[in-house]
């Protein structure tokens, strides 16, 4: 009896031990499945960097090299500025080299030492030739620069200088760019007959090529857009040219009429040399000059078969009187030559 019941309690043992045992392995493979997380089953495409080793977290620079000196010589100078109180006379050093502070911590007046003390070492180093060859490589932008300054300047004053000075005669021929003569001449002759400033100046143009009964070209162009700023400004006092010409700029009243504006005296002197032309005025066809035959044609040695005189519209009453000025020359060359 006490054998069966032995056995039996054995038997309860066991069955007790193997649930036991069973609830222990469901549990560690539950707190298992608790502890497995998504990164352990897919692992990061870039994992984190290991960290340092404490050697080498620890690391520092030598204290000893050129940037630690450069960094105490600057917290140094610092500290005995601040200790000085800022005081004006104190001695500083002439020139702080770069191998002893940096650039940065110069000032500017220190800075511009320090660089031409160093553009003087480098320079005496070299011979004369090599001096001109670094001087042309490292400073021809600030030469050129200084040479188109100057140049600059320059061209301003003289243009003002110009701009300031009377205008004796502005006169220009047409069709006559060879002539080689006319300017001196009629330089001379104005000179000579009338008394010039001495600071006037003369303007004498034959650089002008004008056919308006012919088919215009792109050159021809030019001298037309020319040929039209002298018509219309208050410029150029005489034109001697062609009866085409004349034609050509009476007819929209760019010419003057003169007519009504010649003084008497040109008037009556001129009046059968007069050029009738059509114009934008009725009873007011005479528009130019015929200088053909005339003393004056011949010495000025030009080469148009029907030299005229005209005059632009756009006048006004100072540059109208040394127009008449010129035309009264014409007469009195005139009169000398038929005393003679």
């Amino acid at each position: 009896m006490s054998d069966f019941n032995n056995n039996q309690k054995n038997n309860q043992n066991i069955d007790q031990n193997r649930s036991n045992s069973s609830q222990r392995s469901k549990s560690q493979g539950q707190s298992q499945a608790r502890k497995i997380k998504p990164q352990d089953l897919y692992p990061p495409k870039n994992p984190p960097k290991k960290k340092l080793a404490d050697e080498e977290r620890s690391y520092h620079p030598d204290e000893d090299n050129l940037a630690s000196q450069k960094r105490k010589l600057a917290e140094e100078r610092l500290v005995s500025d601040t200790e000085d109180g800022g005081r004006k006379d104190k001695k500083k050093p002439s020139v702080v080299s770069e191998d002893n502070l940096d650039l940065r911590t110069m000032s500017h007046k220190e800075r511009r030492k320090y660089n031409h003390q160093k553009e003087k070492e480098k320079l005496s180093e070299l011979t004369f030739w090599r001096k001109v060859q670094y001087i042309l490589m490292y400073y021809s932008g600030k030469f050129l620069a200084v040479v188109a300054g100057i140049g600059a300047v320059a061209l301003i004053a003289y243009r003002i200088y110009v701009a300031a000075c009377p205008v004796a005669l502005d006169i220009i021929i047409v069709n006559d760019f060879t002539n080689g003569s006319f300017e001196p001449v009629v330089t001379e002759l104005y000179s000579s007959y009338y008394e010039i400033p001495e600071r006037a100046r003369f303007y004498v143009d034959t650089n002008y090529e004008l056919h308006p009964n012919t088919t215009f070209t792109t050159a021809d162009m030019t001298y037309y857009n020319k040929m039209y700023s002298v018509m219309t400004g208050n410029t150029t006092q005489v034109v001697i040219c062609e009866s085409d010409v004349v034609d050509y700029y009476a007819i929209d009243g760019f010419a003057m009429e003169l007519k009504h504006a010649l003084p008497e005296d040109l008037f009556d002197y001129f009046k059968d040399r007069m050029y009738e032309t059509d114009g934008p005025v009725e009873d007011a066809d005479y528009y130019a000059i015929d200088l053909t035959g005339t003393k004056f044609a011949s010495m000025i040695e030009t080469s148009l078969e029907r030299p005229m005189f005209c005059m632009p519209s756009s006048l006004n009453d100072e540059n109208r009187q040394i127009a008449f000025n010129f035309l009264r020359m014409i007469m009195l060359i005139e009169e000398e030559q038929e005393v003679r």
